[in-house]
């Protein structure tokens, strides 16, 4: 199993790779499902834990510029 990464269908970390796939002139990893059984080559990656997360302010608190 790979840590980190999920099933972009059913949001599980049960994937495996298994083989690659071509997509135009590069080679890509193909991963399956163990759960749904599913291939991708686009898993869904985990955000880690440790990264701060930005808080959004709303417009009506930012402040205005006005340049003359």
């Amino acid at each position: 199993m790979i840590k980190n990464l999920k099933c972009p269908e059913c949001l599980k970390e049960t994937l495996y790779k298994s083989g690659f796939a071509m997509s135009g002139r590069k080679k890509v990893q193909r991963y399956t499902c163990n759960s749904c059984y599913r291939t991708t080559v686009k898993p869904v990656k985990e955000v880690a834990e440790t990264m701060p997360v930005k808080t959004l302010v709303p417009a009506q608190e930012r402040p205005v510029e006005t340049t003359l």
